[in-house]
C-alpha cells in the first residue's frame, strides 16, 4: 500500500485502521458524564462506541459533558454526531478542558458546534493545541434549546491530527472494515415469506405477517414508510413495493410467533451461519393454512398446536393518534403463548398497545430499550379461555 509516497509493508487493512488512528476516543475507553443524570441505556461510554444510533443523554442539560482518559496526547479537532431525535438537544457551544493529572484542567478551546441540519449527522471542526494531556473534559455550555432541555449527542470524537487526504482515508478504511466485520458475523434479517398488508384509509400504515413463523415481523405507522406500486396495488407493471428500514413501530426478532409449551425457541435448522433459520415450523407446532380477503382486510388463517386461528390485523386512525390492532378468534384446547411485538430493535420512541380480552382493557407504553409483550390464553372454569371468543390488541 502507498499514501502520500509513503510504502506500507504486510499492513493488514485492521492493523493499517488501528496504527493510524485519527480518533482518540474508542469503544471500551475509559469515559465518563460530568453527572448520573442519564439512563442506564443511554450512558456516557455510547458517545465513544463507534455506532451513531446509540447516543448519551444527560439531564442536566446546558452545562452538561464527558470527561476521557485517551492518553496523553495532542487534540487537534472534534467530531460530533447529532442524536436521532430532538434537535432541540442539539449541543450550541462547546468548551474542552485539558489535564495531565487528571484533577487540574485548563482551557483549551470553546466556540460554536456547527449547526445539525439532520439526525445522526457527524461534524467536523478544528482548533489550535500544541499541548498533549491524558484527560479532556468536554463540555456543552449552550444547547439549542430551552432552559431545562436535556442534553444528548451520538458520537463525540478527538481529533489528534490534521492529516488530510489520510485523515479521510482512515475513515473510510474504518468504515469499510466495520461493514466487513459485520457481514462476517451478522446473521441477516430474512423474511423468506413475508405477507405485505398496508391498513389505513390511504393504505400507508404497513404491517408483515411472516407465514413461516406466523408472527409480525415489522410495522410502520410512518406514512412515508410504505410506496405501494406495482400490479397488486396500483393496477399497473413495477416493483411490487418499496418499503423504507428506518421508523419502524417494532421489529420481531427472527422466533416463532406462537409458543410450543411455553417455549418460544426456534426449531428450525440454522443451515448457513450467515443466514438465519428457515423454513415453516414443524407442522404439530403451527402450519399456516392461507388467508381470506373480506372489505379490503386481510385473514390470516393457521393451526397452532390441535386449534386453529383466524388472525386479522388492523388499524385505528383518530385525529393526532393511531395504533395497530390485531384480532384473534381460536379454538385453542390447551393454554397458549403468542408474541405480539418487539421493541428492541424499534426506531420509534415510544407508542401505546392496547389488549381486549373478556371485556377487559390492558394498556402498554412501549419505551425506548427492550420491550416485549405476551397475551397468554388459559384454560378457568373448566372451559378454554379463548374458546369462540375474540382477542383484539
Amino acid at each position: 500500500m502507498r499514501l502520500g509516497g509513503k510504502e506500507f509493508q504486510n499492513v493488514s487493512l485492521e492493523d493499517f485502521v488501528l496504527n493510524l488512528r485519527v480518533d482518540l476516543t474508542e469503544p471500551g475507553g475509559k469515559v465518563e458524564g460530568t453527572s448520573i443524570q442519564f439512563p442506564a441505556n443511554e450512558a456516557p461510554s455510547n458517545a465513544v462506541d463507534d455506532n451513531p444510533k446509540t447516543k448519551y443523554l444527560n439531564f442536566d442539560g446546558k452545562g452538561s459533558g464527558l470527561i476521557l482518559e485517551v492518553g496523553n496526547s495532542v487534540a487537534v479537532g472534534i467530531a460530533l454526531t447529532s442524536g436521532n431525535d430532538a434537535p432541540e438537544r442539539d449541543p450550541k457551544t462547546f468548551a474542552l478542558h485539558g489535564s495531565k493529572d487528571g484533577s487540574e484542567f485548563v482551557p483549551i478551546a470553546a466556540g460554536a458546534v456547527p449547526s445539525f441540519s439532520t439526525r445522526q449527522q457527524r461534524k467536523r471542526f478544528s482548533f489550535d493545541n500544541s499541548e498533549a494531556y491524558s484527560v479532556y473534559k468536554l463540555l456543552f455550555p449552550e444547547l439549542v434549546g430551552s432552559e431545562g432541555t436535556p442534553m444528548q449527542i451520538s458520537e463525540v470524537e478527538l481529533i489528534q491530527g490534521e492529516t488530510s487526504d489520510l485523515d479521510n482515508l482512515v475513515i473510510r478504511a474504518k468504515a469499510l472494515f466495520e461493514k466487513i466485520r459485520q457481514h462476517r458475523t451478522e446473521v441477516r434479517y430474512i423474511v423468506s415469506r413475508a405477507h405485505l398488508v398496508p391498513l389505513g384509509q390511504r393504505r400507508n400504515r404497513v404491517l408483515v405477517f411472516d407465514s413461516d413463523t406466523l408472527s409480525y415481523s415489522f410495522g410502520w405507522l410512518n406514512e412515508s414508510s410504505l410506496q405501494a406500486t406495482g400490479m397488486p396495488f396500483g393496477g399497473a407493471h413495477g416493483s411490487t413495493a418499496l418499503i423504507k428500514y428506518d421508523n419502524n413501530l417494532f421489529h420481531t426478532g427472527m422466533r416463532p410467533g406462537w409458543a410450543k409449551s411455553g417455549d418460544l425457541t426456534d426449531p428450525r435448522p440454522q443451515k448457513y451461519k450467515a443466514f438465519p433459520r428457515l423454513g415453516a415450523l414443524p407442522k404439530e407446532w403451527a402450519h399456516f393454512k392461507g388467508h381470506y380477503v373480506h372489505n379490503g382486510r386481510a385473514i390470516f388463517s393457521y393451526s397452532v398446536g390441535k386449534g386453529t386461528v383466524l388472525d386479522m390485523p388492523g388499524v385505528v386512525e383518530e385525529i393526532g393518534f393511531s395504533a395497530f390492532t390485531r384480532t384473534l378468534e381460536t379454538d385453542l384446547p390447551e393454554p397458549g403463548m403468542v408474541v405480539l411485538a418487539e421493541g428492541d430493535s424499534s426506531h420509534k420512541a415510544a407508542a401505546t398497545l392496547s389488549v381486549k380480552w373478556a371485556k377487559q382493557r390492558i394498556n402498554y407504553l412501549v419505551t425506548d430499550g427492550p420491550v416485549e409483550s405476551k397475551l397468554s390464553f388459559r384454560k378457568r372454569s373448566g372451559s378454554v379461555a379463548g374458546s369462540g371468543r375474540q382477542a383484539s390488541y
